[in-house]
This record gives C-alpha cells, sequence and structure tokens, in this order.
C-alpha cells in the first residue's frame, strides 16, 4: 500500500509517496495542466490512496484523478492545522505531513460537493455581490436626495418607481444626471440579479431535498435551494446531531479533568447555510405556532440571538427527519405531508 499527500496549488501541485513503513518513494513537482496530470498518473498504482487538502480546484484534481486510484480524499483544512502551523512550511513538507496522517488514518475529511451543487453555489454568491452592489448604488440616490432637500424613507426607493422618484423631485442638473447614472446602474443590476435567480431556479428541481424543503413555511425557492445544494444527500449525515454540526449551530463544549465548559455555536461548516437557516426560522416561527411558542418560551430564559438559534437548530432537526422520510408537507402546521415520488 503506498499513501500519497499533495500540495495544490493553481497552477502546479508537489506530491509525496510513502509505503507503510514511512519510507519515502518519490517527491516531485507537476504542473497543473493536462500534461502534467498525465505525467503524474504514470506513477499511480491501483491500490495507491492519495489526499489532497480541500482548496477551490481541488474537485477537479479530485475527479480527475479518481479513476487511476483505490481512494482519493480532500482534508479539511480548519480541522488539520499541522500544514497552517507548521514551522518549516514549504510544499515538500507540507505534502509529506498529508501523506503521513493518511498513513496513520487521522485525516480530518472533507465534503466534496458535487458540480452541480459548486455551480449554484457560485451563482448563489454571485447573487449576492450583485444585491450587495445594487443596495450600495440605492443608499448613494439616498444620500443625493438628502443632501438637496428631499427627506424620503429608503424603502420609497423602489425599482419599478425609480424614474417617477427622481423625475418628481426639483434637483439641480448636476446632482439630477449623477441620479440618472446610478439609476441606470441599479435597472442593469436588478436584470442581472433576476437573470441568475432563474438560473438557479431551473437547476433547484434537480435536487433530491428541494420539494421537501419547500414544503416548508420559511421557505421560499432561493433558500429551499442553497439549502439543498448544500445538504445534497441526507444519507450523508448518519444523524440529526451531524447535520446540526454541519451547519455549526452546536454549541463548543470543552471537558478537562471532569470539568466540562459550554461556549456558543462552533460556527464550523457552512456559514451560507447556517445564515439561510437562521433567516428561514425567523419566517417560520410567524407561520408555525409550536415553533413560535418554542421560540417565546426560549427567549423569556435566554436573549433573543440565543433564542432563534436554538429555534433555528430544532427547524433543522424536523427537516433532518422530513428528509430522511423523504416526504412533502401538505400542512406543516398539522405535520400533515405525503410521499415525495421524486
Amino acid at each position: 500500500m503506498r499513501y500519497i499527500g499533495i500540495d495544490l496549488h493553481t497552477d502546479n501541485f508537489t506530491a509525496v509517496c510513502i509505503n507503510k513503513r514511512h519510507e519515502q518513494i518519490f517527491c516531485e513537482k507537476f504542473d497543473y495542466n493536462i500534461s502534467g496530470l498525465n505525467d503524474f498518473r504514470k506513477k499511480l498504482k491501483i491500490k495507491d490512496k492519495l489526499a489532497v487538502e480541500a482548496t477551490a480546484n481541488s474537485p477537479d484534481i479530485i475527479e480527475k484523478l479518481q479513476p487511476y486510484i483505490q481512494s482519493i480524499i480532500a482534508v479539511a483544512p480548519s480541522k488539520f492545522q499541522v500544514i497552517s502551523k507548521s514551522t518549516k512550511k514549504t510544499d515538500k513538507n507540507d505534502a509529506h505531513a498529508i501523506a503521513l496522517f493518511l498513513a496513520k488514518d487521522l485525516l480530518p475529511k472533507a465534503r466534496i460537493k458535487k458540480e452541480i451543487s459548486r455551480h449554484v453555489l457560485s451563482m448563489v454568491d454571485t447573487r449576492a455581490l450583485l444585491v450587495k452592489s445594487r443596495t450600495c448604488y440605492i443608499n448613494k440616490i439616498y444620500a443625493i436626495l438628502v443632501q438637496n432637500g428631499h427627506k424620503i424613507k429608503k424603502s420609497d426607493i423602489k425599482i419599478d418607481r425609480i424614474d417617477h422618484t427622481l423625475s418628481s423631485k426639483n434637483l439641480p442638473e448636476l446632482s439630477f444626471n449623477e441620479l440618472c447614472v446610478l439609476k441606470d446602474q441599479i435597472l442593469h443590476l436588478h436584470e442581472s440579479i433576476e437573470q441568475i435567480e432563474n438560473e438557479i431556479f431551473e437547476q433547484s428541481h434537480r435536487f433530491k431535498h428541494y420539494e421537501t424543503l419547500l414544503s416548508v413555511p420559511g421557505f421560499g425557492k432561493l433558500s429551499a435551494t442553497i439549502m439543498s445544494a448544500i445538504i445534497e444527500n441526507i444519507d450523508d449525515f448518519p444523524s440529526a446531531g451531524h447535520l446540526c454540526s454541519y451547519f455549526g449551530i452546536v454549541p463548543k463544549i470543552s471537558v478537562s479533568n471532569d470539568k466540562s465548559k459550554t461556549g456558543g455555536i462552533s460556527k464550523q461548516g457552512t456559514k451560507l447555510g447556517r445564515t439561510t437557516l437562521v433567516q428561514s426560522t425567523w419566517v417560520a416561527i410567524r407561520c408555525n405556532t409550536y415553533l413560535k411558542q418554542y421560540y417565546e418560551r426560549l427567549k423569556k430564559k435566554k436573549c433573543p440571538q440565543k433564542a432563534i438559534i436554538a429555534t433555528s437548530r430544532k427547524l433543522l432537526i424536523i427537516l433532518y427527519h422530513a428528509m430522511a422520510k423523504n416526504i412533502i408537507y401538505t400542512d406543516f402546521e398539522k405535520n400533515e405531508y405525503t410521499p415525495n415520488i421524486k
């Protein structure tokens, strides 16, 4: 059995191979292109085990090397700090450390999402950037109007009535011209946001649990798609606790010398998923009596922030069992559902 560790960069990678006795077999640097990958494949054997630190391009190299070896895993960098805290940080040493811990079966694995999930979540990030830019332009329009003596609410600056809002104000020519430029940018961004949302929604039905999530009050098409792309397959999680841990909404626990200390939530895992879940929970507690009562009861004992996190965890547990049963709620309030035939 041979164990190979890879230190991956955007244009090259260093591979170190060791055997069961931890003796080095080879250490080489390869270009990260078709030619370099072909040269590396020639050194592989079908029984080899390989590990690479999870980076932006690690899914690509995993897909390209998977058919040629026994197994390949991505290493979760947040849980494997041997590399980041190394006193002698070189590509060779990093690759050797990965190979060594792989041989000892001590590497923390990272989930590598499917191509469709990566594509959808990338579009979600792009949408967030566009929305942020649109908000900045709207804030600038508000500031210019205030500077010219027009006090309005930001909520009154609506996309479909922005022309009417600007034309109805008596503004100096320079300010009006500046506002027209900002208006054009906002309208263009609005069209781009609608376009990318439509592309996201077109892919939503490719996810196994989309219909289940969409049937739960609090989840719309966008939030259900985001959650579906992050979770992918509920069978990847042995229990509801594992799913909660993946979303980073479980408390940090420190035990030493029979003394136990509980802190805030771990915040490990998916930040996007955690944010989406909490936002959806705020809507869900307005629609569901059980969740609302649960939240109100906790709010009396804890602060609202802790109460909403605990309620989010409760909702995620409910979602876990719904996805595990593969059901669609017909009435979430009364816990009535039908099988999801998808």
